[in-house]
């Protein structure tokens, strides 16, 4: 059964299902937008739409911090917008989530791809890949698995992936005052995270990035000749300790001859007490 459900990127996808690629980057965006807004909140940006019939019935972001549970992520976020709706309840029973797609930024975590098995999800579209817990296909294809209760479903990742990756980039560029224990995470530059940004963010800091670069050029020749003077400057301290240790050693020779020459003296007088007896 597994063998119906697949694990494909956005490039991989057929003609047919290229068609709709439009609409699908529409709810995305919309998902980027949740993202957004969990950005601000100070959560980790990652956040998710639901769709039924081509209409949004369902959004969600992380909310760990703000309700102190590791468990809320965006999929059971928006999951309870929808158990806790009487309306959609009493329309649909238990099989509405079995005609929805989910959109997330990131792709779902271990815990979420199981819970999406278990809740009969359609299909999953996802940004960018979650390479250390990612339940995709990234570190275990469980979408793909045979879970007890559970549904497979099919898995396309990439769609819109530069935009989910730079509102990551965002959130860890800054520091998490809300860690248990401070990051020590280089930062970037705000000019060098941009360079990092999708297209649309590119246009407009050309002129910036040029300036900097002209400026690091300048740099670079200014401090050649401060290197070169550094380099002579070590040269001769490095010549006038080998002198100063040259010149110890020819002590220390000289001290050794006057010992040797003491004790063949002492030795002398010894035999000559010897013969004497």
């Amino acid at each position: 059964m597994s063998d119906l459900f697949t694990c494909k990127t956005i490039e991989e996808l057929d003609e047919n299902e290229k068609k709709d690629y439009e609409k699908h980057c529409t709810f995305m965006r919309a998902a980027i937008e949740e993202g957004e807004k969990a950005f601000i909140e100070g959560e980790v940006p990652v956040a998710c739409v639901i769709v039924h019939n081509d209409t949004i019935i369902s959004r969600g972001s992380n909310k760990t911090n703000i309700k102190k549970n590791g468990t809320r992520h965006a999929e059971l976020e928006a999951f309870d917008q929808i158990f806790l709706n009487k309306e959609l309840n009493e329309k649909f029973k238990d099989v509405l989530l079995q005609e929805c797609t989910l959109y997330v930024t990131v792709e779902p975590c271990l815990m979420c791809a199981a819970a999406l098995q278990l809740v009969k999800i359609k299909k999953v579209y996802f940004g960018c890949f979650n390479e250390k817990f990612g339940g995709n296909g990234s570190v275990v294809p469980l979408n793909k698995s045979e879970l007890s209760n559970g549904r497979p479903y099919s898995s396309i990742s990439g769609l819109l992936k530069n935009e989910a990756i730079f509102l990551l980039q965002k959130f860890y560029n800054q520091e998490n005052k809300k860690a248990p224990v401070p990051n020590k995470r280089k930062r970037l530059d705000p000019e060098e995270l941009l360079k990092l940004a999708p297209t649309p963010f590119l246009s407009t800091n050309l002129t910036t990035s040029s300036t900097t670069t002209a400026t690091k050029s300048t740099k670079t020749i200014t401090t050649t000749p401060t290197t070169t003077t550094s380099t002579l400057t070590k040269s001769t301290k490095t010549t006038t300790m080998t002198t100063t240790i040259n010149s110890m050693n020819s002590e220390i020779d000289s001290e050794k001859q006057e010992i040797t020459q003491i004790q063949l003296e002492e030795q002398t007088k010894s035999i000559h007490c010897d013969t004497s007896r």
